[in-house]
């Protein structure tokens, strides 16, 4: 199912030439009909999902929160900042870690009807099932 970008942005909280710029940069899945651009519905059901609480953290905190995770150390950031970003870690959501570290890295998509059965889209074995 699709929406408008107007439909969409009232869902997410944000702006039509949010949706617009969120749909450019690949963050939702859109296509263009007429003029206007409608959004695939799950498409703003994930935005809705992911979106976490403050700003994203910049490379070297990501890193820094990746090596305390994996052995409890790092010697990217000191003092108070590693202190504040320990005591996030303990209490942090696994969805906000995922929004903080993933942050734009990642995109979800989700075949749709028109890839299914497309031999160009088939993978290896697939005619064999």
């Amino acid at each position: 199912m699709e929406s408008d970008t107007s439909t969409a942005a009232a869902q997410l909280g944000l702006s039509q030439r949010q949706v617009q710029r969120l749909a450019r940069r690949g963050r939702l899945a859109h296509r263009s009909i007429a003029g206007g651009t409608v959004v695939a519905s799950r498409s703003v059901l994930a935005a809705s999902r992911a979106t976490g609480r403050g700003r994203r953290w910049d490379e070297s905190t990501v890193a820094a929160a990746c090596e305390l995770l994996q052995s409890g150390r790092t010697a990217r950031i000191t003092g108070s900042q590693r202190s504040r970003l320990r005591a996030r870690l303990r209490t942090i959501p696994l969805s906000d870690l995922a929004y903080q570290v993933l942050g734009d890295r990642v995109t979800m998509w989700r075949a749709t009807e028109g890839l299914v059965g497309n031999p160009r889209h088939a993978h290896r074995g697939d005619a064999e099932r």
